[in-house]
């Protein structure tokens, strides 16, 4: 049975082996990493096997070396076995300096603090009894590095048997060799060339004999083992030694990182602090482009703001190094290789470059923003292939605050033209209202209600009471085609010029001729817009007791006379500026006490609900029916609160006027 135990790790271990599906394989997979003694601990405490054998899962020893391993501790009648790779013969590869310099270190505290006779405790191959596996690992408390040495030390507290274990023997003399020259002994007095008894270590390191070490007065093969493990140790010093020698050399180029690190952090904090105020899109270009190149110590580069795919503002240094044409080629190559192009060696673009820079590489990346805008640096780098990659990953990083910063800045400089825009806005409405009625007029015999809500801060529905020679009421009702600004602007034209009629007779200067006169001045402003304007135009006889009016494509006029049915006076011609000759004609009306007018924008009746219902004529008709004994003012009002509770959470979609006259008042 194999079992496998994970520490919670990231890569694909796990699933690989679930996708084999084995019968004879168990895993047992942690829900957090828990270290590497403890992994271990778990596979060995499920182990129900006779031997119990724990390796890597990389394989670093053979698992053709279990026979071996095995057979000794069968015939030695140990319960421990463990691999080495400081034994004879053994070779290590791939291993980094920091692990040489750590498992040198642990043997020679395993040696001369723990007083373990094993030359390695860390070696991931070792092979117990049941028993012996069972009692130890229950046992165990580390559970992260260097259990392996808990365990062996465990191991010898009980008593269990070592594979590796060696007894120590009395020798008469000891002594170290260079180049067969005795280089010193002990004791002193001591023989030790005349020696009948001798045992001799050679001390070889990275191929080359540096010497012996040799032992006077004994011959067994543990005592030549113990030498052997000796002259190991000698080595592992050495090897420390020059391990070391090497790690000061390491410091001091992680000293120079570490001072060319925190020149970069000077440079990105000044980068920060000197866009930090700047609102301006090309003055920020600029700054960003010159601190980045003192942040990535690079000899030169551009930054570009790409609408599109057209480079539309650009900053190079030191001067212009590129085309737009060149920069568009940048652009489109970049984008098709997933923001990021490194160019090399013989390219083109290099040889572009002038003699006074040496660069080697250019660096483009591209970071897209809003608005479908997109930013984009190139850096002129000079060194070596080898060394560029901390390089591109500093200008990874600056491309990415770049970004944002322009971001924040077209964000502001957005909110700042809508702000602005809101305030004209708020500016025109207010003007519009000011030449809107703020009151209907007093005339006698009549009730007058009128109102008007722009679906935006500003429309172009058109109201107004229009003053005559005579005092006649005359009135007039108008909706431009559109919404907004534009539809403001026109009807500001349509008060103007209707109020430019206000000084002809009423008696010779009609409805229709007023529509006429509109006409005539409006039609060639509105036919260059592409706009025009229904206009519903009356005036009111109270000795005749009639209303004449005309009707330039305005919808809908109602008429309700008193114990009447509501009905809607349907428009004779087209609107303003539809025709350069306007066709509307005058008509009267009978206009009695208690009767009633209405004349609306196409906003009340066309106001849709969430469904995308409208309110319709008819429901507009039945209101005026049921409500025509009220006053002119309640009438108004009932009509926007019902068009305002039919729409409910529907924004209105087309600005809402209404004047409502009434003969008599509410009295009638």
């Amino acid at each position: 049975m194999l079992i496998i135990a994970d520490d919670g790790s990231t890569d694909e271990t796990v699933s690989l082996i679930q996708d084999l599906d084995l019968a004879n394989v168990r895993l047992l997979i942690a829900d957090k990493n828990g270290g590497k003694g403890r992994a271990v601990q778990r596979g060995m405490l499920a182990a129900r096997g006779r031997y119990i054998l724990f390796d890597d899962a990389d394989n670093s020893t053979p698992i053709e070396e279990l026979d071996r391993v095995l057979k000794e501790l069968k015939e030695g009648g140990y319960d421990v076995a463990v691999g080495s790779r400081a034994a004879d013969g053994s070779k290590e590869t791939n291993k980094s300096f920091v692990r040489h310099l750590m498992s040198g270190t642990l043997r020679w505290i395993v040696r001369n603090i723990f007083n373990l006779e094993v030359r390695d405790t860390q070696c991931g191959f070792k092979l117990f009894t049941r028993r012996a596996a069972h009692h130890l690992f229950e046992q165990q408390t580390i559970m992260g590095f260097s259990f392996d040495l808990e365990i062996i030390y465990l191991a010898d507290k009980f008593g269990y048997g070592l594979a590796e274990a060696w007894l120590a023997a009395k020798a008469t003399g000891f002594s170290v060799w260079e180049d067969s020259v005795l280089v010193a002994k002990w004791p002193v007095e001591s023989d030790c060339l005349n020696s009948v008894d001798i045992l001799r270590a050679p001390i070889t390191y990275n191929g080359e004999m540096l010497g012996e070490l040799a032992v006077n007065g004994l011959s067994d093969e543990n005592s030549q083992m113990r030498l052997n493990t000796q002259a190991d140790l000698v080595v592992e010093l050495l090897r420390l030694e020059e391990q070391i020698v090497g790690l000061e050399e390491d410091l001091d180029t992680m000293t120079a990182d570490f001072v060319e690190t925190q020149d970069q952090l000077l440079a990105l904090t000044s980068l920060s602090r000197s866009t930090r105020h700047s609102m301006d899109i090309g003055e920020t270009l600029g700054l960003l482009l010159q601190e980045s190149i003192c942040l990535i110590r690079v000899e030169g580069g551009f930054i570009t703001i790409n609408s599109g795919n057209q480079p539309v503002l650009v900053d190079q240094e030191p001067g212009q190094l590129y085309s737009q044409a060149d920069l568009q080629v940048f652009f489109e190559d970049t984008r098709r290789a997933n923001g990021e192009l490194l160019l090399s060696g013989n390219d083109p673009f290099l040889a572009k470059l002038p003699d006074t820079l040496s660069a080697t590489a250019l660096l483009v990346q591209t970071i897209p923003i809003q608005n479908n805008m997109t930013i984009m640096m190139g850096f002129l780098l000079n060194q070596p292939t080898s060394k560029i990659s901390p390089s591109i990953k500093l200008a990874r990083g600056i491309a990415e605050y770049a970004g944002a910063q322009l971001e924040n800045i077209l964000l502001y400089q957005e909110n700042l033209a809508q702000a602005k825009l809101k305030a004209e806005l708020d500016l025109a409405s207010k003007i519009q209202l000011q030449l809107l009625p703020h009151k209907a007029p007093v005339v006698a015999g009549l009730d007058i209600a009128a109102a008007s809500k722009p679906a935006l801060q500003v429309g172009g529905d058109y109201y107004d009471f229009l003053p005559s020679l005579d005092d006649t009421f005359i009135f007039a009702v108008g909706d431009v085609s559109g919404k907004g600004m534009s539809a403001a602007m026109v009807m500001t034209m349509l008060r103007t010029t209707m109020r430019g009629t206000t000084g002809a007779n009423p008696t010779t200067t009609t409805p229709a001729r007023r529509l006429q006169i509109c006409n005539q001045i409006m039609y060639e402003d509105l036919t260059d817009l592409g706009m025009f304007c229904t206009l519903f135009v009356a005036q009111y006889d109270s000795v005749q007791q009639q209303v004449t009016y005309a009707n330039a494509g305005h919808s809908p006029v109602i008429y309700c006379p008193r114990g009447g049915a509501a009905t809607i006076l349907q428009p004779d011609a087209p609107p303003v500026g539809i025709l350069l000759t306007s066709l509307s004609e005058d008509f009267s009306l009978s206009f009695k006490p208690g009767d009633l007018l209405v004349v609306v924008t196409d906003g009340v009746n066309e106001a849709r609900n969430t469904a995308g219902a409208m309110f319709s004529y008819e429901r507009l008709l039945q209101l005026i029916e049921a409500n025509v004994d009220k006053s002119a003012k309640d009438i108004l009002e009932i009509l926007f609160d019902a068009v305002e509770a039919f729409r409910g959470e529907h924004p209105p979609d087309d600005d809402q006027t209404l004047i409502v006259i009434k003969v008599g008042g509410h009295e009638l």
